[in-house]
């Protein structure tokens, strides 16, 4: 199965995020991001998106030594408590922690 990816240059990241939640027509949402992504991008990005805001929220310590097995764990145990599944959408905020 081949999978299609979508570029999208835009100042306008809520709307675009919301844009493209919607036409993947699942309500169910979570957003993973770490410490620092969380404090100083997600409050911005929930603001300028219905989908962002009413996401399952999934926060994961910054930096190298939290890229381990014990933190992916803790992302699945996050979705699996939130019901989601493998047609659900996760939004990924952040750079190299997520």
């Amino acid at each position: 199965m081949k999978m299609k990816q979508k570029l999208i240059f835009t100042n306008q990241v809520g709307e675009a995020v919301d844009s493209l939640v919607a036409g993947l027509g699942w309500p169910g949402v979570a957003v993973i991001t770490d410490t620092g992504a969380a404090e100083a991008v997600l409050p911005l990005l929930a603001n300028d998106s219905k989908a962002v805001a009413g996401a399952t929220r999934i926060v994961v310590e910054a930096g190298d030594e939290h890229k381990n097995l014990e933190s992916l764990a803790g992302i699945w145990e996050r979705l699996s408590a939130s019901e989601a599944t493998r047609s659900g959408v996760v939004v990924n905020v952040g750079g190299g922690m997520v």
